[in-house]
């Protein structure tokens, strides 16, 4: 589950944050806007690798720990 919702968060919120603070703030341009979904998928892919490290980290420990 805890991928799932990494993906949906990643897809959806960081994505709209984004294209909020980029419109508001920053410039309406399309090749900035476009942006969005690179920013996106890379945001993404850092916090599920991130998750992936953590998770196999703490599995590790209870392994040891179980042994």
């Amino acid at each position: 589950m805890g991928p799932m919702v990494i993906m949906l968060i990643g897809f959806v919120a960081i994505r709209q944050f984004y294209l909020y603070i980029l419109t508001r703030y920053i410039s309406n341009t399309p090749q900035l806007v476009g942006f969005g979904y690179p920013v996106g998928w890379m945001a993404t892919c850092v916090i599920e690798i991130l998750y992936f490290i953590l998770r196999w980290k703490n599995e590790g420990a209870k392994k040891t720990k179980a042994a």
